[in-house]
């Protein structure tokens, strides 16, 4: 059977702004799609068909995992030449674990073992290798994302299933024995991002290329029905305030949130932002904040790049 690809198409895309209740000027917008399917099967014409309309629609940056083998750099190579970059999504190494099957009823959870099992010597093997052929074809990166939504069910099966459709905060982390768990996991994904800038401190192309923590989850339990669905999380500021307090600054330079807005109203929007990881933008001491922010709007992904 012909395989189809279809990409999904991100309205508004990649806004170089800063994060603040204003709008975006048309010059600040550079569009962007997500690669849900990345075409590395398909025949090399097809692949020149589906970069040549992203183009010519505007596309100027896409979010994809590039495979290691000689398919995904050749279409990595590819992509680049027709001036369209890539922000690298990749994830953490585990060890000393399978990958996990959700329970039935949870379909579509644990998409991702634990982050206790963690393993950050791995990852820094695989990237170094992975970014040092990139590099042979002169790929310069838009930036590199570390996983996805690590706070909650989803995508981190140190959250038990089921659960109890509970959102933990700050103090949940250090004193309620399953959060406990889930920040031993945190713990070790910072490690993961200290290996990872190591290598992107050392490339020859991409010293500068910004890396960016995991999207987290935007957790209005209208969106996500936690508690319908017996699902744990962490909420995204609890999360980025303990990351921060462990290291996460010196490391990345920017912050994933995926942002699924159902408010009516565009302060209602922001509110809901800002109780859920927005206001940590900013680095301890600064005013202006320089961080990178990337929101995800359903099918919309934004990253907002202060000044470095």
């Amino acid at each position: 059977m012909k395989k189809s690809f279809n990409p999904i198409v991100l309205l508004g895309c990649l806004l170089l702004m800063p994060v603040t209740p204003t709008r975006a000027q048309a010059k600040d917008v550079v569009v962007g799609v997500k690669l849900v399917n990345a075409p590395y099967d398909l025949a090399i014409p097809e692949q020149e068909t589906i970069l040549e309309a992203m183009k010519k629609a505007g596309v100027r940056v896409i979010r994809a995992a590039i495979p290691l083998g000689d398919k995904g750099m050749s279409f990595a190579e590819r992509v680049y030449a027709h001036g369209i970059k890539i922000l690298l999504l990749g994830g953490v190494h585990y060890t000393g674990v399978a990958w996990p099957v959700a329970p039935k009823g949870f379909a579509g959870l644990w998409g991702a073992p634990g982050l206790s099992h963690a393993d950050p010597e791995p990852l820094r093997v695989d990237f170094e290798s992975q970014l040092a052929k990139l590099e042979e074809k002169g790929i310069v990166l838009a930036g590199i994302e570390v996983s996805n939504q690590i706070n909650w069910a989803g995508f981190n099966a140190d959250f038990p299933l089921p659960g109890q459709g509970r959102i933990f905060g700050p103090s949940d982390l250090t004193n309620d024995p399953e959060a406990q768990q889930i920040a031993k996991g945190f713990l070790l994904y910072v490690k993961s991002l200290e290996a990872l800038k190591d290598v992107r401190d050392h490339s020859k192309l991409n010293q500068h290329t910004p890396i960016i923590s995991a999207g987290l989850a935007d957790l209005d339990t209208r969106t996500h029905k936690l508690t319908w669905i017996k699902a744990d999380a962490v909420s995204p500021d609890a999360t980025l305030d303990f990351l921060r307090a462990h290291g996460l600054d010196k490391w990345v330079d920017g912050y994933g949130l995926h942002f699924y807005p159902n408010q009516k109203t565009a302060a209602e929007r922001l509110l809901h932002l800002r109780q859920n990881g927005l206001e940590q933008r900013r680095p301890p001491g600064s005013a202006a904040g320089k961080r990178h922010v990337g929101l995800r709007n359903g099918d919309l992904t934004m990253l907002s790049i202060r000044a470095l």
